[in-house]
Parts: C-alpha cells; sequence; structure tokens
C-alpha cells in the first residue's frame, strides 16, 4: 500500500513505545487483501497480531476506491480478502485484552446504552464509555447516579 515503513521498522518503533512508555496501548489497524498482498504479506501481520496482541485493532477487507491507484490492479478475489480477515479476526478473538487495568480505578465517561443489547429495555441494558486512554468499558446501568455528576464509586466495569 506505498507505505513507507517495513515490518521491521513498525516493530522497532513499537517495541521502544512499550518498554520506554508506561500503559503504552499499541493499537493499528489491518487492511486484508491488497492486490499486491502475497501470503507471505498475509502471514507477517498474523505474525504481528500475535506478538503484539493489539488491544485496539481495525480489521478490514481492501476495496478499491474509485480513482486510487490500487483501484486499477489486478484485485484479489472476494474469498481470499474474507478468508485472511478472518484469520486475523480469530487471532485477535484467541487472546484477552486490558488485562493490565483490572483492580484499577479509572474515570470512565459515559457515552451512552450498549447497542449490541438494542431489544432490552433502558433499565437493562449496559452503559458504555471510555477511560482517557479510550479503552472501552461496559457498566451495569445504576438510575441513582445516571444524568448526575455523583461518582459511581461502587460501580464495577468490564473492559472490552
Amino acid at each position: 500500500m506505498n507505505r513507507e515503513y517495513t515490518v521491521e521498522e513498525f516493530s522497532e518503533v513499537a517495541d521502544f513505545l512499550i518498554e520506554n512508555v508506561p500503559n503504552m496501548i499499541v493499537a493499528t489497524d489491518i487492511i486484508c487483501g491488497f492486490p499486491t498482498e502475497e501470503e507471505e504479506h498475509h502471514q507477517e501481520s498474523c505474525d504481528l497480531v500475535r506478538k503484539y496482541q493489539f488491544p485496539v485493532l481495525n480489521i478490514s477487507q481492501f476495496y478499491p476506491r474509485p480513482g486510487t491507484v490500487a483501484a486499477k490492479w489486478k484485485q484479489l478475489p472476494g474469498s481470499v480478502k474474507k478468508s485472511r480477515s478472518g484469520d486475523i479476526t480469530n487471532i485477535f478473538n484467541s487472546y484477552t485484552t486490558n488485562t493490565h487495568w483490572l483492580g484499577k480505578e479509572q474515570l470512565v465517561w459515559i457515552m451512552g446504552f450498549d447497542d449490541r443489547k438494542s431489544s432490552l429495555p433502558d433499565s437493562e441494558k449496559q452503559l458504555i464509555g471510555h477511560t482517557k486512554t479510550y479503552t472501552k468499558v461496559l457498566l451495569e446501568q445504576v438510575d441513582k447516579v445516571l444524568g448526575t455528576d455523583q461518582p459511581a464509586a461502587a460501580l464495577i466495569g468490564k473492559c472490552v
């Protein structure tokens, strides 16, 4: 994709940041099925996800945007893109993220209700919020603190 860095250079920067910046979160995007992507490139991406266990990982299949150079190139079959994005997703789902936050208190900015449970009445939905480091947190709803600036110290959230 015309990136001006290699896997090795990415790893060098990520390793340095993780080692030298406390509570560093490395997040990345992986686009599966770029027209020039070989199986070897896909395996390098899989290896990176296994190595870094990114807590934030955006996985997508390549889509040729009209007017771009890559849109004119021979595209990989949709089945290859789907399979490769499935591989990355399976690796992501194989590990637990955000365990470094267990037992620690964080401020959470509540954004609303968890949309995955939209069929439930509001009183049974979970709240969704984010910490300052944009870690997503799900909280059980407690009506007496909603809409106030009261601390919900008794709430225990689950980082997701």
